[in-house]
C-alpha cells in the first residue's frame, strides 16, 4: 500500500557508445543483433573517439587554455611600450601623443593593438544590456558562456548516470548474457546477467562518465581563460562538438540498418515508486537537487579559481599596457648615452611647447602624404578640406609631380623645384649628410613646401601659431622670410648664430627659434646656410647642423607585431613605423622623416 511499481524506460541513441552496449545482445531466436563486423566497427569508433576527445583536453590544459597574457607577454609588452612607444620617434606631433596613448586610444593598427583592444573590451565593454546600464564585460559573457556549457555536459553526464542506473536495475539473468523482448520493432532488454552488468558499467559507462566530467571541467577551464569576447563564442561551439563527437562519427560511418537498430533498442526495468508522503518527494527532488549541486559547485569553482585569476591578470596587463604616464617620451643624449626626458603635456597653457607651435608645420607635410597619395580626394581626411591648399590646383600638382615644371632628373636645379625626383635622386638622398648638401648643387630653396606650410597655416586652428601670419604678414615664399631667418649679426667663418643672436629679430618679429630653425631648413639658399663646394665662408643661419623637427606619426596603419614584440621588420636596422623618424640607416614608413638610410619602405 506504501509504494506502486512501473516500468521505467531508457532510450539507446545514435552513438558509437550506445552500439557497443548491443555486442552480444541475440534475439529469442538465438540470432545475434550486430555483425562481427558492426561489433568490430562499434569498438573502433569508440577508441577514436575516446583519443580525440583526450587530445583535446590534453590541449586545452596545455597550450590551447594557457594564459594568452604570460609572463613573458606582460614583459614583452612593457619592453615594447618603454623602449618603442615611448621613444622621441615615434611620437604623433600631429595629435602630440605618444605611441603608447594613441594605442591606447585604438589608433594604432597591429597585433599588439589588436590584443589590447581585446583586453580593452574585456575590461571596459562599450556595449550595455539595454534598459539596465549592466555592461557586457568579458568576465560576465565568459560566466553565461560557462554555465550553458556546464548545462549542456550536465545533461551527457545525466545520460550516462540513466543508461547506468538502468544496467544496474535490471532483472537479474542466470545465463545467457541478457533477455530482449521483441514488439512492434522494438527491442526491449529485461535481464541481464552480473557479469555483462559489470563489463558495461565498468568498460563503457565508467570511462564515458570519466571521460564527460573531465570535458566539462577542463572545457570550463577553456571558457575561463578565452579573452577575447567572439573567441568565447567559437570556443563554445567547439566544446559542443568535442562532446558530441561520438555521434558524429556513429551518423558518419554506420549504416543505416545499424542506426535503426541501436535506436530501436530500450532498457526496460521496473521502479518503485512511494505513494506519498516525505518519500515520493525525496524520490522525485533528490536527483534535481543533486544536478543542481554538481552545476553549482562546479561554477563555484571555475568562476572563483580560474575566471577571477584570469580577470585580475587582464586588468593588471591593461595597466602594464596603458596604465601610469602615456604622454611622456625620451630619447638617448648624444654624449653619454643615458635616456632624457620631457612631456607632451605643456606645463603652462599660455606657454605652449615648440611641437604645439609648430603643429601646423607637422599638418602640412602629412597634407602632403595625403596629396601625392590621392587619398585627399577622399572622405578619409576631413580636417584637411579647409586647407587653402586644396583648391590650388598648380600647388596640388608641384606635390604630385604633373607640374610641367617639375624638375627633371639631369636638369638644372631651381627654386621652383618640386618634392618628386628621379630614382636616382632618392638614392642619392639616402647617403647624403648635412655637410655634403649644404655644399653640394642640392642645396636650394623648397618654395613648394613653403606655400604648403603657409596655405596650411592659415587655417583657423593653426594662425596664431604661425608667425608668419601675425601682425597682418602674409608670407608665401623664402624671399618673404629673409630677413627672419639670415643671421642679424656677422660671424666668423663656419660660425653659425645660435638663439642669443637671434634675439632682436625674435622679438621684431614675435617668432620663436623653433621656427627659425624650420624655416631655415625649408630656405637654406635665401637664409645663408649653403655654401659652394670650394668655399670656405662658414653658414650665415642658424647651425645647418641642428637637427630638423622629428616626423609627426600620422595614422597610417602600423606593421604588425606579435604581442610583446616589435613590429614586423623590427627596430634593427634603424627601421620605423608610421609617424616614426630616426636618423639611423633603415626602412621608414609612410609618414617617417628624419635622414632615413637607404633602404625599403615599410607599408
Amino acid at each position: 500500500g506504501d509504494s506502486s511499481k512501473e516500468d521505467e524506460l531508457v532510450d539507446f541513441e545514435g552513438s558509437c557508445w550506445d552500439a557497443v552496449m548491443l555486442v552480444g545482445l541475440k534475439t529469442k531466436s538465438g540470432e545475434s543483433l550486430v555483425s562481427t563486423f558492426d561489433v568490430c566497427l562499434s569498438i573502433f569508433l569508440c577508441l577514436v573517439n575516446l583519443f580525440m576527445t583526450l587530445v583535446f583536453i590534453l590541449a586545452v590544459t596545455s597550450s590551447m587554455s594557457s594564459n594568452p597574457i604570460s609572463e613573458e607577454a606582460r614583459y614583452g609588452a612593457i619592453h615594447q611600450r618603454l623602449l618603442k612607444n615611448h621613444h622621441w620617434s615615434h611620437v604623433d606631433f600631429i595629435n602630440l601623443r605618444t605611441k603608447a596613448g594613441k594605442m591606447c586610444d585604438g589608433k594604432v593598427f597591429n597585433d599588439l593593438n589588436n590584443f589590447y583592444s581585446d583586453i580593452d573590451t574585456y575590461i571596459h565593454p562599450d556595449e550595455a544590456i539595454p534598459g539596465t546600464g549592466i555592461r557586457l564585460g568579458g568576465s560576465l559573457i565568459a560566466s553565461v558562456a560557462i554555465v550553458i556549457w556546464l548545462l549542456s555536459s550536465t545533461t551527457a553526464l545525466r545520460r550516462i548516470a540513466d543508461l547506468a542506473w538502468a544496467i544496474y536495475s535490471l532483472e537479474p539473468r542466470r545465463s545467457n548474457g541478457s533477455a530482449i523482448e521483441e514488439e512492434d520493432g522494438e527491442y526491449f532488454v529485461t535481464h541481464m546477467t552480473g557479469l555483462r552488468k559489470a563489463a558495461l558499467l565498468i568498460g563503457i559507462c565508467l570511462p564515458r562518465l570519466i571521460l564527460m566530467g573531465c570535458l566539462m571541467i577542463f572545457g570550463g577551464v577553456y571558457l575561463a581563460d578565452t579573452l577575447a569576447i567572439p573567441d568565447m563564442i567559437m570556443n563554445a561551439a567547439a566544446l559542443e562538438i568535442v562532446k558530441d563527437i561520438d555521434e558524429y562519427l556513429f551518423n558518419a560511418i554506420m549504416s543505416k540498418r545499424i542506426s535503426g537498430l541501436v535506436e530501436s533498442v530500450k532498457y526496460k526495468y521496473i521502479v518503485t515508486i512511494p505513494s506519498g508522503g516525505i518519500r515520493k518527494h525525496i524520490n522525485d527532488s533528490g536527483p534535481v537537487f543533486m544536478r543542481l549541486m554538481v552545476i553549482g559547485i562546479t561554477f563555484v569553482v571555475l568562476t572563483t579559481n580560474v575566471l577571477s585569476h584570469f580577470e585580475e591578470t587582464v586588468v593588471e596587463f591593461d595597466k602594464f599596457v596603458c596604465g601610469f604616464d602615456q604622454d611622456f617620451t625620451w630619447t638617448d643624449h648624444p654624449i653619454t648615452g643615458m635616456p632624457m626626458f620631457t612631456s607632451l603635456d605643456s606645463l603652462n597653457e599660455s606657454e605652449p611647447t615648440s611641437a604645439e607651435k609648430l603643429s601646423c608645420f607637422f599638418q602640412a607635410r602629412y597634407f602632403m602624404l595625403l596629396t601625392r597619395s590621392g587619398v585627399i580626394d577622399m572622405d578619409v581626411a576631413p580636417r584637411h578640406k579647409n586647407n587653402g591648399a586644396m583648391s590650388n590646383d598648380t600647388l596640388i600638382d608641384f606635390i604630385r609631380g604633373e607640374s610641367p615644371n617639375c624638375h627633371k632628373e639631369g636638369e638644372a636645379h631651381n627654386d621652383a623645384t618640386c618634392p618628386n625626383v628621379g630614382m636616382g635622386a632618392m638614392i642619392h638622398f639616402q647617403s647624403m649628410d648635412s655637410d655634403e648638401f649644404y655644399r653640394g648643387p642640392d642645396c636650394i630653396d623648397f618654395d613648394i613646401h613653403v606655400k604648403v606650410l603657409s596655405e596650411t597655416c592659415k587655417e583657423d586652428d593653426y594662425a596664431s601659431s604661425f608667425f608668419a601670419l601675425q601682425n597682418g604678414s602674409y608670407r608665401m615664399s623664402c624671399a618673404d622670410f629673409e630677413s627672419v631667418c639670415t643671421c642679424p649679426v656677422e660671424k666668423d667663418p663656419g660660425m653659425p648664430c645660435n638663439q642669443t643672436e637671434y634675439e632682436p629679430v625674435m622679438e621684431e618679429y614675435g617668432v620663436d627659434f623653433t621656427w627659425i630653425t624650420t624655416i631655415s631648413h625649408i630656405c637654406p639658399k635665401t637664409c645663408g646656410l649653403c655654401m659652394s663646394q670650394d668655399s670656405s665662408t662658414g653658414p650665415e643661419g642658424p647651425d645647418p647642423n641642428m637637427a630638423l623637427p622629428p616626423a609627426p606619426a600620422p595614422e597610417p596603419a602600423d606593421a604588425a607585431p606579435a604581442p610583446g614584440e616589435s613590429d614586423a621588420g623590427g627596430d634593427s636596422g634603424g627601421a620605423t613605423d608610421s609617424g616614426g623618424s630616426g636618423s639611423s640607416g633603415g626602412a621608414t614608413d609612410s609618414g617617417g622623416s628624419g635622414t632615413p638610410g637607404a633602404g625599403a619602405t615599410d607599408s
